[in-house]
């Protein structure tokens, strides 16, 4: 039996909270910087496409591939979602003003509060 048979799978589906989470942070600590400029949104768009390209072809599903982009979380995940937010969102608040004090700028951020149901960087993914 060849490798690429082992497992036979009819269908995949996917969560891409994941994946978008690995492509907007990466390894790059300064990604966050590229991607907040508009121009290099396609370098995202690009790189979230190929990460779901390089899973359809791992695993290679025969009947149907289902993308779960944006939905409606339930409501424990989402008082834990919640909290996480304004935490990132007060850590990046005193982390402005810290660089602030300091005399200098605080470069633009890609805000990964974005990556959450409803926003408009959710529907520009779904669509």
């Amino acid at each position: 039996m060849s490798d690429d048979s082992f497992f036979i799978l009819d269908n995949l589906y996917l969560d891409l909270n994941g994946i978008v989470h690995n492509c907007v942070h990466g390894n790059d600590p300064k990604r966050h910087e590229r991607i907040s400029r508009l121009e290099d949104m396609e370098e995202l768009w690009a790189s979230i496409m190929q990460a779901i390209d390089e899973i359809v072809h791992l695993v290679k599903p025969k009947k149907n591939i289902f993308l779960a982009v944006d939905g409606v979380a339930p409501r424990a995940k989402m008082n834990q979602q919640r909290a996480r937010r304004f935490k990132s969102a007060r850590e990046r608040a005193l982390l402005k003003a810290q660089i602030e004090a300091r005399g200098k700028q605080m470069p633009d951020l890609f805000d990964s509060n974005a990556i959450s149901p409803g926003t408009k960087f959710m529907k520009q993914l779904s669509d």
